[in-house]
């Protein structure tokens, strides 16, 4: 548990689901790390803008959701990871979708790591804290 005040690091979670958002962004708040939503991936590129001009502190990952309306996950971690200056994040998808396919997909465009839903709150913590420990 982090020591109150002090984050673990900055998490966005992007999901069309309010409730799943919502459940994510608990996880990890409870764990202490400091966690911005976006409702799909238009709204996590206006957010991700203000970042590129300074004007927000940058998260240390994005957690995806694969299934939203406009673009979907994996086209929007294709999107950031030819970013140069956004490029770095590493990205979590989190998908309801166990096929192998998918999981090629979204490595494909460059994720950096993939859980599946519904998933364990102790599983989505670890890969959460693997993946800015390695960021």
């Amino acid at each position: 548990m982090g020591q109150m005040g002090q984050s673990l690091g900055r998490v966005m979670v992007v999901d069309d689901s309010a409730t799943i958002r919502e459940l994510i962004a608990l996880n990890l708040g409870l764990e202490g790390y400091d966690v911005q939503t976006a409702s799909d991936g238009e709204e996590c590129l206006r957010l991700l803008g203000e970042v590129a001009e300074g004007r927000a502190p940058a998260p240390q990952l994005l957690c995806l959701d694969v299934v939203m309306p406009g673009l979907d996950g994996v086209e929007l971690t294709a999107k950031l990871k030819a970013t140069p200056s956004m490029a770095a994040i590493p990205i979590l998808i989190i998908s309801a979708s166990a096929q192998r396919r998918d999981f090629e997909l979204a490595q494909g465009a460059g994720a950096d790591g993939y859980l599946t839903k519904p998933f364990d709150p102790d599983e989505l913590l670890a890969q959460v804290e693997r993946l800015i420990a390695a960021g």
